[in-house]
């Protein structure tokens, strides 16, 4: 067990050294991941509803869209809102 231990902790020592110190996150490129997901739009249903939700991810499906461009170019959600449900800080804040 402990061969198995020491093993284990070199292993999670040479990925550290070799594979994540020094990565950096490409925040243009995370942003494109979250902004053209249709996943997205889960995050929506509480502001536009769920069928709402479910044509939209449809549009988005069909067309190529991304959420943000069917969402704001279909204004399924009030207008002066809706540009702000896309910042990141309301993305990533707990309990909406």
């Amino acid at each position: 067990m402990f061969e198995s231990i020491h093993i284990l902790s070199n292993a999670c020592y040479n990925l550290l050294e070799k594979c994540v110190n020094g990565i950096t996150a490409n925040k243009e490129v995370c942003e494109g991941y979250v902004y053209n997901s249709i996943g997205i739009v889960t995050y929506l249903n509480p502001f536009i509803g769920h069928h709402n939700g479910d044509i939209v991810g449809k549009i988005c499906a069909e067309t190529g869209k991304s959420v943000r461009e069917v969402v704001l170019g279909a204004r399924p959600v009030n207008g002066s809102r809706a540009g702000r449900y896309f910042l990141r800080t309301e993305l990533d804040a707990p309990g909406l």
